[in-house]
């Protein structure tokens, strides 16, 4: 017998989940951001990374990590504000975790258009 569980999950639950996931993904773009600035010290040493992040698969991966970040940053101040008892009601619980999810976004875009600028 196999039970079934039709609901919907919540948007805090999702968010939560979210915030695990987004600090694995930090945790990657961290090794790989070390690989980086070792190649930066040692030419010869992972050569290819210049050509890896130059290609439209490393531009993506540093488009997931940049959302990653601005994500993971937003919900941790959510995560301290909730902590210290502020907005523990369903309602602001809502609108922080919209606020969060439009805060990801918005960085997001202007952190692309920094990048961009700056070419």
């Amino acid at each position: 017998m196999q039970l079934k569980f039709k609901r919907k999950p919540q948007l805090s639950e999702v968010l939560s989940f979210l915030y695990g996931i987004t600090g694995l993904i930090l945790m990657g773009g961290l090794f790989l951001f070390s690989l980086y600035l070792y190649h930066l010290a040692h030419p010869d040493a992972f050569a290819y990374l210049p050509r890896v992040f130059a290609s439209r698969l490393g531009k993506l991966l540093l488009l997931g990590f940049t959302v990653a970040f601005w994500y993971h940053f937003a919900a941790g101040i959510r995560y301290l504000c909730r902590d210290l008892g502020m907005g523990l009601s369903e309602k602001a619980s809502a609108t922080s975790g919209v606020f969060v999810l439009f805060f990801t976004q918005t960085m997001t875009f202007l952190s692309i258009c920094a990048v961009w600028a700056s070419r």
